[in-house]
């Protein structure tokens, strides 16, 4: 059951402004006094309180989204793992892709939660990535397993190389979505998840198998 309290309200509100903030204006271009103001905190010292510091409040916001993600994914790329035949390259990525495009789509982070890993990329923080590193790590290494499977014969450091290519790969896709408006074949955004997300996965797993 999710924390109701005032002080837990008063964090995630601040998790939140922090997290649009950043994703309109950069990591280093945002002030701690700006997110009290932005989340409507009474305390003018709500993020010391909460996180002690702006390292302490990234680490905080990374783990929010890493956690929003493992919801999404859930239990299935092991699931994956445990099966006697392996799986094709496309379901691998279905499984490991999707919970992005799912925290994308989402009414309470969408968009914002996109700009922000690009922008981490972009302007790391040490203490970040190693945190982003932490968290992700077993999984990747779990999609590197199940893709030598359905790959056997393909060099594992290209494979590597594949793999970290596809994540640059979706998360500019995602955050460039708004491009697919205006082209030469006029507007090609899909009417909904379902119908694009297996177009995308596709991309990936072509460019993965070669």
């Amino acid at each position: 059951m999710p924390d109701t309290t005032p002080a837990s309200h008063t964090r995630q509100q601040l998790l939140l402004a922090a997290l649009r903030l950043f994703a309109e204006n950069g990591i280093h271009a945002v002030s701690l006094r700006s997110i009290n103001q932005a989340a409507g905190a009474r305390n003018s010292g709500a993020v010391h309180y909460h996180f002690e510091n702006k390292t302490g409040l990234l680490l905080a916001l990374v783990d929010y989204l890493m956690d929003r993600l493992a919801e999404f994914r859930g239990n299935s790329l092991r699931q994956l793992a445990e099966r006697t035949e392996p799986a094709s390259v496309r379901e691998c990525l279905d499984v490991f892709y999707r919970p992005n495009w799912l925290l994308h789509f989402d009414p309470e982070v969408g968009r914002m939660s996109t700009k922000f890993f690009l922008l981490h990329q972009m302007t790391p923080v040490a203490e970040v990535q190693q945190r982003l590193t932490e968290r992700a790590s077993p999984n990747w290494h779990l999609l590197e397993q199940l893709l030598l499977r359905a790959l056997p014969h393909k060099d594992p450091q290209l494979l590597r190389i594949h793999i970290g290519m596809s994540w640059v790969g979706v998360l500019n896709g995602l955050a460039a979505l708004d491009l697919l408006a205006v082209t030469p074949f006029g507007d090609m955004r899909s009417g909904s998840l379902e119908q694009m997300l297996p177009a995308f996965q596709q991309y990936l797993a072509a460019g993965v198998s070669c």
